[in-house]
């Protein structure tokens, strides 16, 4: 390790532009995988929406399969505060663990848990991962657009590097001061300017001297600058570094510590003539040693060699193309069908028989006219075609009728649709368990050090329950 900018700069990199192989013929990009999903969760294409066809541009057809089986798996797997139950390992601890109960729901509405709860079932099908952080405000979800990670790692606690990419407004980096973070207003001042929000970045930024600056290997296509505030490219890290960078000395540059880092500025540097870095004008806004990580993550579908799980979305990728051109066959057999042509060797008829015959009008001609069959020839052959792809998301999925709210067929009998509903939320209690158990870790690890310091303090407590709880209440 030269240094933290460098590091930063050759960790993004690693995630922009490379590929994991996780077995022979299966490489794998994160990176792309969540930008493919995001596009096909709002029913865009990754090369444009439009193509031209004989000169003219037409907007493609997408028929979502995604969407809609994304927000039945949302409801199947969706959890409230209430779900949340302390339950004690000792009678004699009963009385403290109920009054623990009640701090922990008091905490979780306080800290609008219940806004993150949903927030975690709508994304997870989606995306296949959610990865929740741990705050001095609270918690908060992390957007995996800006997340950059070891992309092979099994754990984020076994990465070998955590980068979180964020643009902050003047006023949001000022309050970053009582939380402290050092050198925020020379931040503002060298490295204001305006950058690119979404996937495709180019780390577009205005330098100390005006000029654009890009980092290298990101290229400069597509580059649409923000019209919002000047904003600040922070860049915080997580990972282990020399303990020399906290000390300062020789000695301990082989000794490695886990630390937080949050840096702007990391793609500003002076260069010489042959092109090499020979001074960085970075600024490091934080930076401190830690024992853990505040991260917990869940997957919606784990596999093997890749650290993001596997969402609804990525699940439909070969049959969203698949029923996206069978859609965009259907829509130009349609428009041909339409189209009324005739045909004729005859060379002195009208041109347009439309426009330039009556009705009525008796045509005297050399060569019989004919109609040129333009109607589909296979539409039901297509059709059915559809349909299979539909069932086979349906099973994909665990979409079916008696989780969508479909009514089922007339045919199925009561018994096979009692089986078939206790099947298909099975595999949803499984994930949703999974939630449950992610949750748990993430109050006991990470929110509980944090309720046990404020019950040390002064405060009013308002319990309220069912007559049962409120007899445990009298009795101690």
């Amino acid at each position: 390790m030269k240094d933290i900018y460098s590091q930063i700069r050759d960790e993004r990199a690693d995630f922009l532009n490379n590929e994991i192989e996780v077995v022979p013929g299966y490489n794998f990009s994160q990176y792309n995988t969540i930008k493919k999903s995001h596009l096909y969760y709002n029913s865009h294409y990754e090369k444009g929406d439009y193509e031209e066809v004989n000169g003219v541009m037409r907007k493609k057809i997408f028929h979502n399969l995604s969407r809609w089986r994304c927000e039945v798996a949302s409801k199947m797997i969706d959890m409230d505060i209430k779900d949340f139950i302390l339950v004690s390992n000792k009678p004699e601890t009963d009385w403290n663990v109920f009054l623990l109960e009640k701090e922990l729901k008091v905490w979780l509405k306080k800290n609008k848990m219940g806004q993150l709860l949903n927030e975690i079932s709508r994304l997870l099908p989606v995306y296949g991962s959610v990865v929740l952080q741990k705050t001095k405000q609270g918690a908060k979800l992390v957007d995996l657009r800006n997340l950059y990670v070891d992309q092979s790692t099994d754990t984020l606690d076994n990465a070998r590097y955590i980068l979180q990419r964020f643009l902050l407004s003047h006023q949001d980096l000022r309050k970053m001061g009582k939380y402290g973070w050092e050198n925020v207003n020379e931040a503002i001042d060298k490295f204001s300017g305006k950058y690119q929000q979404g996937y495709d970045l180019q780390g577009v930024s205005s330098t100390s001297n005006g000029s654009n600056l890009y980092w290298e290997g990101a290229g400069t296509q597509n580059v649409t600058k923000a019209t919002t505030a000047p904003l600040v490219e922070v860049f915080e890290r997580y990972g282990e570094v020399p303990l020399s960078w906290f000390t300062n000395k020789d000695k301990d540059e082989n000794e490695y510590v886990l630390a937080k880092y949050c840096v702007a500025g990391v793609d500003s540097s002076v260069k010489n003539e042959q092109g090499i870095i020979i001074q960085e004008e970075g600024i490091v806004l934080y930076k401190e040693q830690i024992d853990e990580l505040p991260f917990k993550e869940v997957h919606y579908t784990k596999t093997e060699g890749r650290w993001l799980g596997v969402g609804i979305v990525e699940i439909l990728f070969e049959n969203q193309r698949i029923i996206n051109q069978y859609k965009q066959a259907e829509a130009i057999g349609h428009e041909l069908g339409a189209t009324q042509l005739f045909q004729t060797r005859d060379d002195t008829i009208a041109n347009n028989i439309t426009t330039d015959l009556q009705p009525g009008e008796i045509l005297k001609v050399k060569s019989e006219i004919t109609p040129i069959v333009t109607e589909m020839r296979d539409m039901a052959g297509l059709q059915a075609s559809m349909q299979s792809i539909e069932e086979h998301s349906d099973s994909l999925t665990f979409s079916r009728d008696v989780v969508s709210g479909e009514n089922p067929p007339a045919s199925a009998t009561l018994g096979a649709v009692q089986i078939q509903t206790q099947q298909t939320t099975a595999v949803f209690d499984y994930k949703k368990e999974n939630i449950g158990l992610f949750l748990g870790e993430f109050i006991k690890d990470l929110v509980f050090p944090q309720i046990e310091k404020e019950l040390n303090k002064e405060h009013d407590l308002r319990l309220s329950g069912s007559m049962m709880e409120m007899q445990k209440l009298r009795n101690n």
